[in-house]
């Protein structure tokens, strides 16, 4: 009997269903396609932009090209044009190329000027060996929850490199570089140390007596 009641409610509540929500709700009507006709300019009317259009001698509104524009053609010499061209309006002063500067922003230039300095390199250089030697860390470790302290100050080791990189004038690099040289002993006195390992730390090494030769 039971089952015949739950029979019953499923039929009564898909007919409230049909009954209360009818058909979808109207989502418009269908797309027009677009042609690729000429654009109409006008100075009055839906998407008409304030301020009056620039016409040639017959009347006809200027449109202008980005690029001859950029060259420092004027409006009274751009023909008219159709497409998808930015419009010309009163006022409009092109650019002077006399006063532009080639070249990098000088801003930009600055700051990697800052960034650029034998520490930030030596920094660069090092942070690929590093990376390899925590990748083998962790691959030799396995599961070992020992191995997470060693692996993790290898990571904060790779922060300092990269933090180098960014602002050398904010690092103390001899702090940097001394417990650099301590890690590298702990690792090569871990359980996890390999000769993939060492030829890492080898190669750091001779980066860093570069380094320190051409101070």
């Amino acid at each position: 009997m039971q089952k015949w009641w739950l029979i019953g409610a499923g039929v009564v509540g898909v007919v409230l269903a049909v009954v209360l929500l009818g058909r979808p709700l109207d989502t418009g009507g269908e797309i027009t396609t677009m042609t690729d006709g000429p654009v109409t300019l006008t100075e009055d009317g839906e998407g008409a932009q304030p301020g009056g259009l620039v016409r040639d001698a017959a009347g006809n509104p200027v449109v202008a090209d980005p690029q001859e524009v950029a060259a420092g053609v004027t409006a009274s010499d751009l023909p008219v044009r159709v497409g998808g061209q930015a419009m010309v309006r009163p006022g409009f002063t092109p650019p002077d190329p006399s006063k532009m500067v080639a070249g990098a922003n000088p801003m930009a230039q600055r700051a990697a000027a800052r960034r650029d300095t034998p520490e930030a390199r030596l920094a660069a250089q090092t942070t690929a060996p590093w990376t390899q030697v925590r990748r083998e860390l962790a691959k030799a470790a396995g599961d070992d929850p020992t191995a997470g302290a060693l692996i993790g100050d290898v990571q904060t080791h790779l922060d300092d490199l990269r933090s180098t990189q960014r602002d050398p004038q904010a690092i103390d690099f001899d702090d940097v570089a001394r417990r650099q040289s301590e890690l590298s002993a702990r690792v090569r006195q871990s359980p996890y140390y390999n000769s993939e390992v060492e030829r890492m730390l080898v190669l750091v090494e001779e980066r860093v007596k570069t380094y320190q030769a051409e101070q």
